[in-house]
C-alpha cells in the first residue's frame, strides 16, 4: 500500500513538473512573441521617421545638370565669379572650388549649404503648416557690440 501511494505521489510530481514546464515554455513564448512585435513596432515607427524626414526624392544627376556643377569646380573663369545664389546669399567660385578631393574646405561654402537647407526648410514648412522648423545658426568672425 505504501509502494501504491508512492508511486501516485512521485506521478502526481512528475504530473505537476510537466505542467509547469509546459507553463514556463507558454510564458516564454508570449514574451517571445511580444518581444518580436514590439521590435516590428519600432521598425515600422522608424520607417516612417524616415519617410517623414525625407519629404523630397532627389534624382540622381543628369548629364546636363552633372556637366554644370564640373564646370562650376573647375578653375576656368574669374575666382570671383558667383556660381550660387541662395536668397541673399551667394558663394564664388574660389570658395566652391575648396569641395575638389584634396583641397580644405573653405566655411563659406558650409555656411552657403546651410543657407540652402534653411531654406529648403522654410519651404517644407509653407507647405505643410504641421512641420517643425529647423535652425541653423552661423558664427560670425567678426566682434559685434553687446547693447
Amino acid at each position: 500500500m505504501i509502494q501504491a501511494r508512492d508511486l501516485r505521489e512521485k506521478a502526481e510530481r512528475e504530473e505537476a513538473e510537466r505542467k509547469l514546464r509546459e507553463e514556463e515554455e507558454k510564458e516564454e513564448e508570449r514574451k517571445r512573441l511580444a518581444a518580436e512585435e514590439e521590435e516590428e513596432k519600432e521598425k515600422e515607427a522608424e520607417k516612417s521617421n524616415i519617410s517623414s524626414a525625407l519629404p523630397i526624392a532627389r534624382e540622381p544627376l543628369y548629364d546636363d545638370e552633372f556637366s554644370m556643377v564640373a564646370e562650376k569646380l573647375s578653375e576656368n573663369g574669374n575666382s570671383d565669379d558667383v556660381v550660387g545664389v541662395s536668397k541673399n546669399d551667394e558663394v564664388m567660385r574660389k570658395n566652391f572650388v575648396t569641395l575638389r578631393q584634396g583641397s580644405w574646405l573653405n566655411d563659406e561654402v558650409i555656411h552657403y549649404w546651410y543657407r540652402m537647407l534653411q531654406n529648403r526648410d522654410d519651404k517644407l514648412c509653407a507647405e505643410d503648416s504641421s512641420r517643425s522648423h529647423s535652425h541653423f545658426f552661423k558664427v560670425s568672425d567678426e566682434p559685434h557690440e553687446l547693447k
